[in-house]
Formats: structure tokens, sequence, C-alpha cells
């Protein structure tokens, strides 16, 4: 049990940030850097970490124990054994703290907030097993299935395909790209393919692999996870990016219940250009992180 070792030292403290899911594909080096700022806390039932609101100041890692995370008075994680509190908060870029209390007697590491900026957000292996396990998390909260939307868009038809700077406009309208760098998302535009699909074609099924992903720009396609519930969804979704930042098989089929006009980014190249501008990948987990916390 962590909570029988000498927590005092730093090795045990690099031992403890290494079974933190968010930290662990770090090397040796960074780990040091940040487990020489670390600091061990016990904390009793009842405890309370932070209060909503406060500066966001620390990241407190749970190793052992239980604490359970509100914001804006709803519980957005029940942390049993892993997890952080105030990760998330500036991963979406926020600048105070959820609420936490500590439900079963904890073993916590806590981390200046500054220091985990300066040395995570700019780890490519970090910011990927984040996307990855936010993405994961979104999939669950929804159901395995897409956001819904009440009145899905049949976009507009048109009858050729964009040119590289047309992409790089429509990219930087989406407020997923807004903040990226124009390099990146100029690569990502001269790296995406153009299709179409006639109506009823399947666009995938459950279980294929995630190779790819559609930026819905005409039509209508519905998804249908394996308990038969469904979802429409319409232009301007980015459909299937989830379950490729995620890795996992596909969990929901997809099928045009319109002729349907989409650009095709190959998952492979998707994450070859985050891992080139780690700023895009930046702002994605800020995108996600937020969606997240807005439950």
């Amino acid at each position: 049990m962590l909570a029988d070792l000498a927590l005092e030292g730093v090795r045990d403290r690099i031992l403890m940030l290494r079974t933190n899911p968010n930290f662990a594909p770090l090397e040796d080096e960074d780990l040091l850097r940040i487990a020489r700022h670390a600091r061990v806390r016990r904390a009793k039932r009842g405890t309370v970490l932070t209060r909503e609101g406060q500066p966001l100041e620390r990241v407190v890692l749970v190793t052992e124990g239980r604490v359970v995370v509100r914001h804006e008075g709803r519980p957005i994680a029940d942390i049993r054994g892993q997890g952080g509190v105030g990760l998330l908060s500036l991963f979406a870029g926020l600048t105070v703290t959820p609420h936490a209390e500590v439900l079963e007697d904890s073993v916590l590491l806590e981390l200046p907030a500054e220091v985990v900026r300066t040395n995570v957000f700019d780890s490519f292996p970090i910011a990927r097993n984040t996307l990855r396990l936010l993405a994961l998390g979104l999939l669950e909260r929804r159901g395995n299935l897409p956001a819904a939307q009440r009145e899905p868009s049949l976009g507009v038809w048109r009858d050729r395909e964009p040119t590289v700077v047309e992409r790089v406009l429509r990219f930087r309208e989406s407020p997923d790209f807004g903040g990226a760098h124009l390099d990146a998302i100029a690569e990502i535009a001269r790296r995406a393919t153009d299709v179409r699909f006639p109506e009823g074609a399947s666009l995938w099924s459950m279980g294929d692999a995630p190779s790819f992903s559609l930026a819905i720009e005409y039509g209508r396609v519905r998804c249908t996870n394996q308990d038969g519930d469904s979802v429409v969804i319409g232009a301007g979704t980015a459909l299937g990016i989830l379950d490729a930042l995620a890795g996992a098989p596909r969990v929901y089929d997809a099928v045009a219940l319109t002729p349907v006009i989409a650009t095709n980014l190959d998952t492979t190249t998707w994450l070859a250009v985050l891992e080139v501008f780690p700023e895009l990948a930046s702002t994605i987990r800020r995108s996600l992180s937020r969606l997240f916390l807005a439950g």
C-alpha cells in the first residue's frame, strides 16, 4: 500500500506520479522535475480539499482513497484510488478550482499548478494520453453516441472540391481550431480529402477501426449504438473525432440519411499533425475539457 511507504523521498513521489494515467507517459527526467515540487498529504474523510471558485494554485493527485469532485454543483468525477483534482480545470484554461471533498481517508500528492503548466502542457505524450481519456469519457457520458442536436442542419450543397485556402478558412472558423497556429491548420487542410456518400450508405459500423474522422459539410447522418439508441447529426459536426482520439473501435453505426458531403482526415495523419504542432493538441484538449466540465 502506498500509505505504508516512506513517502517523503523524491523517488517515492516519482512512483506516485507514475501511477496517475495523466503523468505516466512522461520520461524520468520530466517526472523528476515535477516530483521535486510535489508534497505528500494524507487527508481524513470529510476534508474539503478545494472549494469551487478558489484560485487554481495547486493540482491534487489522488493515489489512494476516494474523492468526489463537483463543478457548478454537479458531480463530474468520483475518484477511487487514481485521479486528479484541478487538472481538468487547468487543461480547460480555467483559473479557479472545482469543489472537492474526501469521502474516504486518502493519500494525496499536491503539485503547484504552475509546475504542471510548465512541465506538462507542451508534452505530446501527456496531451495524447489526456485526449484519449477525455474522448473515452465523453463517449461514455453520451451513451457511446455523438452529441445530440436539436435541429440537425442540412448544410449547403457544393459541386466542387474546396481549395486548400478555402479549407483553411473553414477550419479557422471552427471553435475547435480557432486558436490554433495557422501552420497547423494549413497542414490539416493540405492532408484532408473530399468524400461523398449516397443516401443509405454506411459510413462505418460498430467494431470498425477508427481510421478516419469526417467533418460533415452537407447532409444528415443517423448514429445508433449497441442498445439501439440513436441520434441524428447534421452539417457542422466533426463525426468520429472522439473515436479517433480514443483509439478504440467504433461504438456506433453511422448511416447517411441523405446524400453526404464531408472532409475526411486520416487518423494517423491527424495524430502526426498533433505531435508536430503541440499547441493544436492543447487547443483541442482545452475544448474537450470544457465539454467534459459542461456535462
